[in-house]
Order: structure tokens, then C-alpha cells, then sequence
């Protein structure tokens, strides 16, 4: 038989439960319940790549092959139709977010980015290119605290209003924006494959150098 190194013996004996203390709670711990849904259960794809609840509270999961909203007992797919302006712009999802008014934003690794019309259950598309997203390639979203959102594209980050065209934010230390995330304060981080950069108040954005940000 195979002997435990003493720093592996000390680990298991100190997560070990005492003898008569609160087996039942590990045993409950020990085993998790998950309920567990693939294509069987009506997943376009098995490989989900997002998350997100929108305003009326039906989860939604991206996938590589779509996207499916969850009702509590079933799922609903929608995928890209190139016949269909209204569908989903590509089905690769790679990111959902939900922005204050419980509108559901999707970033896509083809099509750009679309947000649902709940009332019309159509996506409405942003475009790409010139007066547009900089990339098809949508990989992150945030709020901008004023009814819009930030698009993290492959290409660049982009503000999306409420009202009026996409804008684009230069001065990043990478266009590959990875990440994003609008804090307490109204501050906008970026993560990109190159570091770390802030958005204060509509200024430029900072990047993080050596000694990090100033």
C-alpha cells in the first residue's frame, strides 16, 4: 500500500470531521446534488461559454452552437439564420449580459453584438465596421450607468448609448479587450492580453504599467 507524505496525511486529517461532529452536514457536502442539462435536454451545444438572467428571470446559456433560454422547465434555442434579420447574428456565444433595463445583450464570435426585443422576440443587431463595432469578434460587456453598454470587442472597446452610434475609446494598452467590469465608484476596468487599463469619467483610458496603476 502506497503511504501518504506526512504534509498530505496532516491535510486529510485536519479536513477530517471529529468523530460525532456534524456527520450528517459532511455527508451532505460530500456528494452535491446537481441536476445536470446537456443536449438531451434541449442545449444547442454541450459547451456553454456564457451565462445570464434577463429582466422577466429566465436564465440564459450561450453556447457554441446558440443560445437557449431556461422557463423552469424547459429550454428554447435560437440560433444564427442568415435569411433572418431578427435571428441571432452567429450562434458561437461567447458573452451575455443584462443591462438595467433587463434588456439581454449577446456578444458573438462572428456577428458582432445583438440585444432581444422581448416584445417582438427578435434581436436587434449593432453594426459592424464603419460607424460600428470595430470587430464581429464580442467578447465582454458592461454598463456605462446611463442606459448603455461597453462592448469588449477583438478590435477595440466601444461605447454603445442608449441613443446614437457606437463610439469608439482609443488609448488601451491592446485593442483585444478580454474583460470588463464598471465598479461602485463608475470606474470602467479593461482586461486585455496586454494589462490592465481604467476609464475614469470619459477620460482616456490608464494602463497599468510595472508599478501598477497610478
Amino acid at each position: 500500500m502506497r503511504r501518504l507524505a506526512p504534509a498530505a496525511a496532516l491535510l486529510l486529517a485536519t479536513l477530517s470531521p471529529a468523530p460525532g461532529l456534524a456527520d450528517a452536514a459532511w455527508d451532505g457536502l460530500s456528494t452535491p446534488a446537481f441536476d445536470v442539462a446537456g443536449r438531451r435536454e434541449g442545449l444547442p451545444h454541450p459547451i456553454v461559454t456564457a451565462l445570464g438572467q434577463d429582466g422577466d428571470g429566465f436564465i440564459w446559456a450561450g453556447t457554441q452552437g446558440g443560445l437557449a433560454r431556461y422557463d423552469g422547465i424547459g429550454f428554447r434555442t435560437y440560433r444564427a439564420d442568415p435569411g433572418d434579420p431578427g435571428s441571432l447574428p452567429d450562434s458561437y456565444v461567447l458573452a451575455l449580459h443584462t443591462d438595467r433595463d433587463g434588456r439581454l445583450w449577446v456578444g458573438t464570435a462572428g456577428g458582432g453584438a445583438a440585444w432581444l426585443d422581448r416584445a417582438r422576440d427578435r434581436f436587434v443587431r449593432v453594426p459592424v465596421g464603419e460607424g460600428g463595432l470595430p470587430s464581429p469578434v464580442v467578447q465582454a460587456f458592461a454598463d456605462d450607468g446611463a442606459g448603455g453598454v461597453w462592448a469588449g470587442t477583438r478590435g477595440g472597446l466601444a461605447h454603445l448609448p442608449r441613443e446614437g452610434a457606437p463610439r469608439l475609446v482609443e488609448g488601451l494598452p491592446d485593442k483585444r479587450v478580454m474583460s470588463l467590469l464598471r465598479d461602485a465608484a463608475g470606474t470602467l476596468w479593461v482586461g486585455t492580453p496586454s494589462g490592465l487599463a481604467r476609464l475614469d469619467g470619459g477620460g482616456a483610458p490608464v494602463a497599468a504599467g510595472p508599478a501598477g496603476l497610478p
